[in-house]
């Protein structure tokens, strides 16, 4: 075997372990983009869910009357007050009382 067969054999090797090398290295990033790819379609996916909650939630905000619900609102405040109220007007008549 003559130099310059040696050399060009060489240089074949070189540049089959580049190749390897280089084959490797995209293998590597494959794996790494289908991760980015599965959490992105995750998020997708969840951001989809989301949005159609949010449209759920909107229907039934604009389907209530806002009105009525604050008057159901007082309604039940009122309710909820009236023993207070009471109270606190028996003590008034307590305190008129001893003031007589």
């Amino acid at each position: 075997m003559d130099l310059n067969t040696i050399i060009v054999l060489g240089l074949c090797v070189v540049i089959l372990i580049i190749l390897v090398v280089m084959y490797l290295k995209d293998k590597q990033a494959d794996k790494k983009f289908e991760r980015f790819e599965q959490v992105l379609t995750d998020n997708m996916q969840e951001n989809f869910i989301l949005k159609k909650e949010i449209e759920k939630i909107k229907e039934t905000i604009d389907a209530m009357d806002l009105g009525k619900f604050g008057e159901v609102i007082d309604e039940e405040m009122e309710q909820r007050l009236m023993p207070l109220k009471k109270s606190i007007e028996t003590i008034g008549e307590m305190i008129s009382n001893l003031r007589k």
